[in-house]
């Protein structure tokens, strides 16, 4: 399995035919965020990852709608704690990403002004080791909390490429058949994944406290089509209660190949889960000099 200890090296690579083996190191934060207040939270995500040194991630995940709450009963209701693309959330990411010279997601409410009619969507921004917004992937299957004040994001799921790895995203209810309609259940997120062979899926969640336990054995039953096949999941969940709502925590990190747990983060507390994997990637392509 995964090894779990050390630091990464980048550019730590083993040749194998057109492809080669290469070593990541991934984080998923888990928080415990207080509704409304952005600033103190932000302080507090920082606070949990102080002691990690720069060079020595390369994945760092913050969960959905990470530094302002999740539960929003109306556009006006949410309307103070929307961004644009490159507000607040995004600011945040940079600052992370250039200190620890990584790549960093994390979600946040978003505000389209495009339109003659601002639109609100439940969105994850993805920063690279130079601070620069590769992606800005809004969730395509809205859950019941979402419907009173997201629009729905009609690009699709989608994927990146950071130091050659080619990464899925999703936002919590993505994972899951749309309007949970399981009659049609393609298992889309995963199937997605699938198609594009990705290798990481960065998955930011604010996954609710059920009575049924088994989260990570859920968790991959949705992941089906990667089963058997080189990906990982890495998910940073919350924990906490808001609003008459529980989180259920338990932000992990899952090999799919087995499937297995990697490493993973309890029910209750605010913390870091930190694994070192193996992934493959294509190697470069050569580059010719002219004489």
């Amino acid at each position: 399995s995964s090894e779990l200890t050390g630091s990464t090296e980048h550019g730590l690579r083993k040749r194998l035919g057109a492809e080669e083996m290469q070593e990541v190191t991934v984080c998923a934060v888990q928080t415990h965020p207080t509704w409304g207040e952005k600033e103190a939270n932000m302080a507090r995500a920082k606070e949990l990852i102080a002691d990690l040194e720069p060079g020595t991630v390369d994945f760092l995940v913050f969960p959905e709608m990470a530094f302002t709450g999740y539960v929003f009963n109306s556009e006006e209701e949410v309307a103070p704690f929307v961004e644009d693309r490159k507000g607040a959330t995004y600011m945040f990411c940079r600052s992370v990403a250039q200190r620890l010279q990584c790549c960093v997601a994390a979600g946040y409410p978003e505000v389209d002004r495009t339109t003659r009619k601002p639109r609100y969507f439940n969105s994850m921004c993805v920063v690279d080791d130079r601070g620069e917004l590769i992606l800005n992937y809004r969730k395509c299957f809205l859950y019941e909390t979402d419907k009173a004040w997201a629009s729905k994001g009609m690009d699709g799921f989608q994927t990146f490429v950071f130091r050659g790895i080619t990464v899925a995203v999703g936002i919590c209810m993505d994972l899951n058949p749309d309007e949970f309609d399981f009659d049609k259940d393609t298992f889309a997120l995963a199937s997605f994944c699938r198609a594009r062979e990705a290798k990481l899926l960065l998955f930011c969640t604010n996954w609710l406290m059920d009575k049924s336990g088994g989260l990570h054995n859920y968790w991959c039953w949705r992941l089906k089509p990667v089963v058997s096949r080189e990906m990982h999941l890495v998910a940073a969940n919350r924990v906490g209660d808001e609003r008459g709502i529980s989180f259920a925590g338990e932000s992990c990190i899952l090999s799919m190949a087995e499937p297995a747990i990697v490493a993973a983060a309890d029910k209750k507390s605010a913390q870091v889960v930190l694994a070192r994997l193996t992934v493959t990637a294509p190697k470069p392509a050569p580059v010719y000099m002219a004489p």
